[in-house]
């Protein structure tokens, strides 16, 4: 209903306009011709017509054989560092990666990937404020090669294990070191084979406090 009456004040607007401006049009102007000069007129065109053409002001054209040139707006140029003063540095927008990726190798420096196998997904960056990566490893390996390359890595990197699950198929460890640092060992069929295992690498540091 609303949409209706909207339409209908808009179309009565519309047609008030229409005729006021019709109506305006239609009332009759004399032409030009029709209007006949005064003999005060008359006289005033005749001395005009006698006297000789003035020259137009300096200022009213530009000279013959010229042009005028379009003002150019050129982007703004820093001014050059005063003399003995370096140029100052670009801004850096490289994120640092964390301190517990080797940034030679791209790995955890204390969640070691496991021996040939083959990695699939991998991100690595702050989520909330705190230091994170994540990666996933396929491998063709037992489920009993795995752990046992796993439990002498934690020993040897200083995890303390807050939890271990082994199941057939499935082994989890949930690890920590000092007050900010976790981690996350996730052992599971890769979902596609019957041989090959996914292995899930997630390393944490959070700020201190939190």
């Amino acid at each position: 209903m609303e949409t209706k009456v909207t339409r209908k004040s808009c179309f009565v607007f519309m047609l008030l306009v229409a005729l006021a401006f019709s109506s305006g049009a239609c009332r009759h102007k004399p032409a030009y011709s029709e209007i006949q000069p005064t003999e005060s007129e008359k006289t005033r065109d005749q001395r005009a017509k006698q006297q000789p053409p003035t020259d137009p002001p300096a200022d009213s054209a530009p000279a013959s054989g010229t042009e005028s040139q379009p003002v150019r707006s050129d982007p703004a140029v820093p001014p050059p560092p005063a003399q003995g003063q370096s140029p100052p540095a670009p801004r850096s927008t490289e994120i640092k990666p964390p301190p517990f990726l080797d940034e030679q190798t791209g790995e955890f420096k204390d969640l070691p990937r496991y021996p040939r196998a083959t990695r699939t997904y991998a991100q690595v960056g702050p989520i909330n404020g705190v230091e994170a990566g994540m990666f996933m490893l396929e491998t063709a390996a037992s489920y009993e090669r795995i752990a046992e390359f796993y439990d002498q890595a934690i020993k040897k990197n200083g995890w303390t294990v807050v939890s271990n699950t082994r199941d057939p198929e499935y082994y989890k460890w949930e690890l920590r070191k000092g007050k900010n640092s976790e981690a996350l060992i996730e052992v599971k069929p890769d979902g596609k084979t019957t041989t090959r295992k996914s292995i899930l690498l997630s390393r944490a540091d959070r700020p201190e406090g939190k």
